[in-house]
């Protein structure tokens, strides 16, 4: 079952004009969500629709994501009654979002905005530069220009975690899979997302895959654009858990068998 804010009930008939929506999913995150902060990056992105996805939350986190649906028109809350993954609460966020606002462009960013929300508009950038593309991503490449803050212990994970990726499943050389920043197209919503994901936290990849079953190699740098984000900052404990990776490689190998 899937259940909006009454702020979203109450808008649900009278979509936004905005060209960017941006999903931020949300799990258990009342100890850390930083209130704040979303309101300084807000007040630079007024013409921007957001709709938090509250996924199965057992803290007070539907509380606070209600709250601040209510402060504003161009805020929604969605609640899923169950836990269903990253993957899938960004889906069903963006499928509400495909249906009740207008927006040409969609993203999603991490709740705990390692990325700031302001990256939105670089991806955005670079996605109406480019018609044929069909997803954004944005990559932490840390060079000369940019500030990127992460733990050793998660950086050298993550490129072992990479280059496994891109030899074993993608048929696209991806820097950065796992960036918590992406903007996509309607048509990608609309193509790739109506199928939910299969895995709980691999779901980018999978999304990747779905565009490049469609698409020949050459056309792939085309339609998959990815660009270094400006910052990110490590702000604090990972929400994938101990079990989690314990899970992720057989999520992996079922994608390789996918393929």
């Amino acid at each position: 079952m899937v259940y909006t804010s009454q702020q979203a009930l109450k808008y649900i008939c009278i979509p936004m004009n905005y060209e960017v929506c941006i999903i931020i999913p949300c799990y258990n995150e009342a100890a850390r969500f930083d209130v704040t902060r979303f309101w300084e990056y807000y007040e630079q992105l007024p013409e921007v629709d957001f709709v938090f996805v509250n996924d199965g939350s057992t803290d007070g986190t539907a509380d606070i994501l209600d709250e601040i649906a209510l402060a504003k028109m161009n805020i929604h809350t969605l609640h899923l009654d169950q836990n269903m993954g990253k993957g899938n609460a960004v889906r069903a966020g963006l499928l509400w979002a495909l249906q009740h606002t207008e927006a040409s462009c969609f993203g999603y960013f991490d709740a705990d905005f390692a990325t700031p929300l302001t990256e939105a508009l670089a991806l955005q950038q670079h996605l109406e530069q480019h018609p044929k593309a069909f997803l954004v991503l944005g990559s932490r490449q840390a060079h000369n220009g940019t500030r990127i803050k992460r733990h050793w212990y998660r950086h050298i994970p993550g490129r072992v975690f990479a280059t496994l990726v891109n030899w074993f499943v993608l048929n696209h050389t991806i820097y950065d899979t796992q960036c918590g920043a992406k903007l996509m197209s309607r048509q990608c919503v609309e193509d790739f997302c109506q199928t939910a994901f299969t895995t709980r936290w691999l779901f980018d990849i999978e999304l990747i895959m779905r565009i490049a079953s469609q698409y020949p190699k050459s056309e792939l740098k085309k339609r998959i654009l990815e660009i270094s984000i400006s910052q990110w900052i490590d702000y604090g404990e990972s929400k994938i858990r101990f079990i989690d990776w314990l899970v992720i490689p057989f999520e992996l190998l079922g994608l390789v068998f996918k393929k």
